[in-house]
């Protein structure tokens, strides 16, 4: 699988998604569940609508894209990175056309509260959750969708709003946490410190720094419950009694959300089987990488199991990998994702 099917944006564009939300067209009825459905193109391979519905209350925006003939089709949840929404290139086409056309998913992703128009304000990895499960129950409602098979991943932001869907019970069937945040009082820190040393990226943290104090009512020190409730560690029991295949994949070079979170909350949860992956050549060694030398974590040296990925818990280390999947390393990564899903997804 080529790494382009998988796409995340980066540090300049975390902040504020991917663009602005293209125009919607050709409006359609709604069917039960959705507020609102818009069909936003006329494709013969995808057809791609943007949806409404209610979360705690609050209208929320979102995009199915789906096959053109009548299914039921597997079920694919992408939960997005950053706090802009779904953005211009994904709005109408993106990974969720993609993924719809070349593999046959149902693909829904949720613009969340405070985004694309949705009501309410972002709470940061806490009410985004309760916007998934309820898009999650209203996809699976409908007609086209096979709610026997069922896969979500998401990455950085989306990746908590992911782990902690899962630890929440989301029916579904596998699982990918790419790159997520699981200790929002660590990432906070790590922000700030990052702001402290000068980095180049300085304006970005501490917008970061600044969205992680709204939506919590202040810093770690201040409000500890509030960045414990948004930590997917705080929850490592809970993920832990889930018998569901889980994958948390990382690049050591990641400048938004440190490696080390990753192996916490693996090494929290209990039962991961470890792979190190170097670039050039893509091998696996049984030493921690940089980042998590600090955690009771055995990493295997043989070869990880692209094809049928047969156990339940992963966690894989990419050297050269960083906030994305640029290089060798973050191509690997995005093969590993799409493969894993792939594979463990029931069969029909």
């Amino acid at each position: 699988m080529r790494a382009s099917w998988l796409k995340a944006c980066v540090l300049p564009l975390v902040l504020a998604g991917c663009g602005e939300p293209g125009g919607p067209t050709d409006p359609v009825p709604s069917p039960v569940g959705w507020e609102s459905v818009t069909r936003t193109t006329d494709s013969p391979t995808v057809i791609i609508e943007k949806v409404s519905y209610r979360s705690n209350g609050l209208r929320i925006f979102g995009q199915v894209c789906r096959p053109p003939s009548a299914g039921p089709h597997p079920v694919m949840i992408v939960n997005h990175g950053g706090f802009g929404g779904l953005g211009g290139e994904e709005w109408n086409g993106g990974v969720c056309q993609e993924t719809a056309s070349r593999f046959g998913y149902v693909v829904a992703e949720s613009s969340y509260r405070g985004e694309d128009g949705s009501e309410g304000a972002i709470e940061l990895c806490l009410g985004e959750v309760d916007d998934v499960l309820r898009m999650i129950d209203v996809v699976l409602a409908q007609p086209y969708a096979d709610r026997r098979r069922v896969v979500m991943w998401g990455g950085s932001h989306g990746g908590c709003v992911t782990t902690r869907a899962f630890q929440r019970g989301a029916p579904v069937h596998a699982v990918v946490d790419v790159f997520g945040p699981n200790d929002a009082a660590a990432t906070y820190a790590f922000w700030q410190a990052q702001v402290d040393a000068g980095s180049p990226h300085t304006a970005a943290y501490r917008e970061l720094l600044d969205i992680a104090r709204r939506a919590t009512g202040g810093t770690p020190a201040q409000v500890p419950q509030a960045y414990a409730q948004r930590s997917p560690v705080a929850f490592a029991a809970d993920l832990a009694r889930r018998p569901e295949p889980f994958m948390i994949v990382h690049g050591v070079e990641d400048v938004l959300i440190p490696v080390s979170e990753s192996c916490l909350l693996a090494s929290r949860a209990g039962g991961f089987g470890a792979w190190h992956i170097t670039a050039n050549p893509l091998i696996s060694v049984p030493t921690a990488p940089d980042g998590c030398e600090a955690f009771p974590i055995a990493w295997s040296s043989s070869p990880r199991p692209i094809a049928t990925w047969p156990a339940n818990r992963y966690l894989l280390i990419y050297d050269t990998a960083g906030h994305g999947f640029d290089g060798a390393g973050g191509a690997a990564m995005a093969t590993d994702i799409v493969s894993f899903l792939v594979a463990r997804t029931p069969r029909p």
